[in-house]
């Protein structure tokens, strides 16, 4: 290749690599987007009648902020037009109140930052409102115990028992008027368990009932608690056992280091016995006990909501929760603030507790690793009495009646 040619090709590269520099500075630049950018934080402190959002305004856009909230509907999208919170301006975090809601609605939820250029909205998040509690009960209001299914709820105390046809909106009274310590309700038959007179059974939803008690050696009967036909019933003499229907019982406390039983429960073929030296399982139907540590050592309330089990304690004001079937426990106290005795109730994906010392009640939707006080509509905050079933909650309130609200 002679000198010439060689030339003419540096020329060409020379060429082409001035072409390329000069395309690439000619590459249009992005520009800023007139409208703010924003995100829509999680809704949290949810009540029946009002919720905490906001949000974050990252950047103002190509003009300064005017205005910044969040705005919401029962319809998905919603925006400035529907109600909102005017949270000031600028760039940043803020926090909206939402208010004027309805309980037990589902909303949707943007935060929004407006400028010269319009209005932008964040990421959409959706929450439901709690339901609020409504008196059904006020004649003679000091129950202390429930047993519900999904229409029937019995109530018991130092009267006696009251029954409900309706999901506990209206009460009729019963056949028992003695002082009553708890209650279990199996299919249609309901077990009274008394505090000096044993256990008795009523399979006309109270109209009659009949004394079970054969074998029955202590008439204080503080807890029950049923897996297929096996009924256990536990007593400051230690836990006892029915086969039958409660037609006869027999002694069933191998293993129980402290026989003063406050309370049973039972799940996944396992029972429980909370006494006053600490958490008691079973795996053969009461045949023998273990105890499980951790759990309190003065247990006096036991509920079990899918794979969690919960225990509350008599003198420290003490809740504990077990994530994996009954095997390990661990203190369950944030967001609490309560003392005295604990009653503790569960439904299908909620934990209930309250204390007669003027605590008014908790929920928890994590088994007990969160508390939130869920008290709107109750008159009075010292609960007495605590239970559930798949429709709805009842609390008994001291001097003032029992109130239900939805369970959903």
């Amino acid at each position: 290749m002679n000198l010439k040619n060689l030339s003419f090709l540096f020329l060409i590269a020379l060429f082409l690599l001035n072409c390329k520099k000069k395309n690439k500075d000619e590459e249009p630049q992005p520009t800023p987007s007139p409208l703010p950018v924003v995100s829509t934080s999680a809704i949290s402190s949810i009540g029946p009648f009002s919720a905490i959002g906001g949000g974050n305004v990252s950047s103002e856009g190509t003009s300064a902020i005017t205005k910044v909230g969040v705005c919401w509907d029962v319809n998905p999208n919603p925006t400035t037009l529907k109600p909102n919170t005017n949270n000031g301006a600028g760039v940043g975090t803020f926090t909206s109140v939402l208010s004027g809601l309805g309980e037990n609605v589902t909303y949707y939820v943007r935060a929004y930052a407006t400028n010269a250029s319009g209005t932008a909205y964040g990421n959409e998040v959706s929450f439901k409102t709690f339901p609020a509690w409504s008196l059904t009960y006020t004649n003679n209001p000091n129950y202390t115990c429930f047993a519900a299914n999904d229409l029937k709820v019995f109530a018991g105390g130092t009267t006696g028992v009251i029954y409900s046809g309706d999901n506990g909106l209206n009460w009729v009274a019963t056949g028992i008027t003695i002082p009553v310590r708890t209650l279990l309700l199996v299919d249609t038959v309901l077990y009274v368990a008394t505090t000096a007179n044993g256990i008795y059974k009523t399979s006309n939803n109270g109209v009659s009932f009949a004394p079970v008690n054969n074998g029955l050696t202590n008439m204080n009967v503080y807890g029950m608690a049923v897996i297929g036909n096996t009924i256990l019933a536990g007593t400051p003499s230690g836990v006892f056992k029915s086969a039958d229907n409660g037609q006869s019982w027999s002694t069933s406390s191998s293993g129980l280091s402290n026989l003063s039983v406050n309370a049973m429960a039972a799940k996944n073929n396992k029972f429980y016995a909370g006494t006053w030296g600490g958490l008691f399982v079973s795996t053969d139907f009461g045949t023998s006990w273990t105890s499980v540590s951790g759990a309190g050592t003065d247990v006096n309330s036991i509920a079990v909501n899918g794979n969690y089990v919960l225990t509350s304690t008599f003198n420290n004001g003490g809740i504990y929760s077990s994530a994996d079937d009954g095997q390990s426990f661990t203190i369950a106290n944030t967001g609490l603030s309560i003392t005295g005795p604990i009653a503790l109730t569960a439904n299908a994906n909620k934990v209930y507790c309250g204390s007669y010392m003027n605590s008014g009640v908790f929920m928890s939707i994590n088994g007990g690793a969160g508390w939130t006080a869920a008290n709107e509509g109750l008159n009075g905050m010292s609960v007495y009495g605590l239970g559930a079933n798949s429709n709805y909650v009842f609390v008994s309130i001291f001097n003032s009646g029992i109130y239900r609200r939805s369970a959903q």
